[in-house]
């Protein structure tokens, strides 16, 4: 009972870490940084983000930006495989060379089939001009033309939530942009990739900003008419609360000058998260002492039980001269045995569940969600474990221990 008990603790504790961990990753996937300011109108392009590229500060080891998605300017994109049996809607996003580097790159799961090369570097070389970066689920649909990842992306400038259908109609079928993938992701920063099919959101491909103006048919002429959807700002490692403070007010007095621009600090989204976090192992803590104060009380029946039914033995032992001190051992190191043999096979068992559980959450969310074990609770059964099976034993050996070797004999079993 009691093993089944802390196992499924240790199960419950686990998975609202996490549920915390993967809300914060995918924070992190969706925004790319700990700072970023959105824009909410389309901008100025990247003239526009020219202030924000001149703010200096200490905690700011680096920054970059990506593009509005083309769909918001009712340009519409999507692949077809040869045989049309597989169709899919694009959103195309434009990004720096830097943009990786200034993201979170423990989110990047980068997998370059085609090119060997840094991925955004390889988009503004020469080879990599026509080049895109593609979700794995999209690349798996045998969409390539050829054997070095060429494909096709169909445009189409027709209004309405149908987008599907204005590709079929001669009239609204646009320009074929041969573009070929110069990285399969399953994930990345800010990008939406994915290996697995999606009803809701459509994938992303990431091009070079020439390419995303050249795919915008003319709507932009110059990089200076690009507008920027989020300006990511790329913090030191280990940047304290008063740094980051410090440079949100830096930001905030630059934006303040724009309309619909908003600051985005990730640490607004986790705090209400740290202090439930805080009241929750305080009462997973509680919950683990109380489940061990029951095995208390079971074990103390098994031990009284135990020993008045080896009344004959201990009085056999203690006439041929055991000392009542190794007696005392030889019992409590049963009790601690029984008790710490049970708490191994809660926490083995909760450390299994808890372990699949995060694999199977990482595996679905594509985000790379580390499996943390709480130790914490292993030191407060292992300490707890000594007590209880010390106090167990001792009071039912203490009571028989006092008694001659002739009242333990006649003692009935």
């Amino acid at each position: 009972m009691y093993a089944l008990s802390l196992g499924f603790i240790i199960f419950i504790l686990v998975a609202y870490q996490v549920q915390v961990m993967t809300f914060q990753y995918n924070e992190q996937q969706i925004n790319g940084g700990t700072l970023h300011v959105q824009t909410k109108d389309h901008g100025k392009g990247v003239k526009g983000i020219q202030e924000l590229d001149e703010l200096v500060d200490d905690a700011i080891v680096g920054r970059t930006w990506i593009t509005k998605k083309m769909n918001e300017f009712q340009i519409y994109f999507k692949i077809e495989n040869l045989g049309r049996y597989f169709s899919e809607t694009i959103h195309v996003r434009g990004v720096p060379p830097n943009f990786f580097r200034e993201t979170k790159g423990s989110l990047e799961d980068k997998d370059s089939l085609f090119r060997s090369t840094y991925m955004p570097d390889w988009l503004y070389s020469r080879h990599g001009s026509s080049g895109a970066m593609i979700s794995s689920y999209t690349a798996k649909n045998e969409i390539f033309i050829d054997a070095n990842g060429t494909f096709s992306a169909l445009s189409t400038k027709e209004l309405g939530k149908d987008v599907g259908r204005a590709f079929e109609t001669n009239e609204n079928r646009g320009k074929s942009h041969v573009l070929r993938a110069g990285g399969i992701f399953d994930t990345a920063p800010v990008l939406f990739f994915t290996k697995y099919p999606t009803l809701l959101l459509n994938p992303d491909i990431g091009v070079s900003l020439p390419t995303f103006m050249r795919m915008s048919d003319g709507k932009f002429k110059s990089a200076d008419e690009v507008p920027i959807d989020k300006y990511i700002f790329k913090t030191k490692k280990g940047a304290s609360n008063s740094d980051l403070d410090r440079v949100k007010g830096k930001i905030q007095a630059i934006i303040s000058r724009y309309k619909n621009h908003k600051l985005w600090d990730i640490r607004d989204e986790l705090k209400p998260f740290e202090a439930a976090t805080t009241a929750l192992n305080y009462f997973f803590t509680f919950t683990t002492i109380v489940a061990m104060v029951v095995s208390f009380f079971s074990l103390l029946s098994s031990m009284f039980t135990n020993i008045y039914e080896q009344t004959k033995e201990i009085a056999i032992l203690r006439a041929i001269g055991v000392k009542k001190s190794l007696m005392y051992r030889i019992y409590v190191y049963e009790a601690f045995i029984i008790v710490l043999s049970a708490s191994l096979l809660g926490i083995g068992i909760g450390f299994v569940l808890a372990y699949v559980m995060t694999i199977q959450r990482a595996l679905f969310t594509g985000l790379p969600i580390p499996f943390v074990f709480p130790w914490f609770i292993v030191g407060i059964v292992f300490a707890a474990s000594m007590v209880f099976s010390a106090l167990s034993a001792l009071f039912p050996i203490y009571r028989v221990l006092q008694m001659s070797i002739v009242s333990i004999f006649r003692i009935l079993s």
